[in-house]
């Protein structure tokens, strides 16, 4: 009998420690501690929100981490309101996660008032800094009453963030409201994101409105954003899939080449 409950309690404490993973937490006083963390790395069964935003289904939107500085040390719980970022310590490489406000647009794609706070993963760092990851959902087919007859899909999810602002934007969740005013839509983030640029600004105003140009420069404009598509999208589709596959910064290269584009492009802005 000793022997099966020490059994059961060596199990219990093996487990509970093998969910944490080796850590440095940055507060936003400008103190860090590594030790090791759980919370929001571990894997939920729903992965969606029937009455929030999308954000608050995410498995990144947890209020609080539970930290410890090692796998005998009691763990302590920390608010995210206190943290600026986490680095996660993996074999042979580090993610970044950084806690940020999640600002939504309206119809005109406008900056609405900050609501949620959430971990998100770091792809790129720069002026504006590139978050990703891949999303989960499942829907249940008509008529089927299982899970079974349920259809998985898997999307790229990307967010961008001025390095200058505390706040990062989901910039392609388009809606359905949104079809009625896709230009203010798409061009109103971008010269938010690009704000103390004015030549930029100037830029995306040209091309979403097409302000300044004859007929035939809007015309030779749509056929040549049209062939670059064709040319991006035939080049992604040639490259091997193992390069492909897992790497959300050559997607977004390839798949959002504009946006892309006009990210590097703010980089040299002065």
């Amino acid at each position: 009998m000793k022997i099966k409950i020490t059994l059961f309690l060596f199990f219990i404490t093996f487990f509970s420690n093998a969910a944490y993973k080796s850590a440095t937490v940055f507060m936003l006083d400008g103190t860090s501690e590594k030790g090791f963390i759980d919370s929001f790395l571990e894997d939920k069964f729903f992965d969606f929100n029937f009455f929030g935003s999308f954000e608050t289904g995410l498995i990144y939107n947890d209020y609080t981490i539970l930290f410890k500085l090692d796998a005998d040390s009691e763990r302590k719980k920390i608010n995210i309101d206190s943290i600026d970022k986490i680095i996660i310590h993996y074999d042979g490489f580090d993610k970044e996660y950084r806690a940020l406000f999640i600002r939504n647009l309206d119809r005109k794609g406008f900056l609405q008032e900050n609501k949620s706070r959430i971990f998100l993963p770091l792809l790129r760092s720069g002026k504006v800094n590139i978050y990703g990851f891949y999303h989960t959902e499942s829907s249940s087919n008509p008529g089927e009453k299982f899970p079974s007859g349920s259809t998985v899909t898997v999307r790229e999810i990307f967010y961008y963030q001025n390095a200058n602002e505390n706040y990062a934007i989901d910039y392609y969740n388009i809606e359905i409201q949104d079809m009625f005013n896709l230009r203010d839509r798409f061009a109103n983030p971008l010269k938010e994101l690009f704000k103390d640029c004015p030549e930029l600004v100037t830029k995306v105003d040209n091309n979403f409105y097409e302000k300044n140009l004859t007929k035939e420069e809007k015309k030779k404009l749509k056929a040549e954003s049209k062939n670059m598509y064709k040319a991006t999208q035939k080049e992604y589709n040639k490259l091997p899939k193992d390069q492909k596959r897992g790497d959300l910064l050559l997607f977004h290269q390839y798949n959002m080449k504009p946006f892309d584009d006009l990210l590097l492009e703010y980089e040299n802005c002065k």
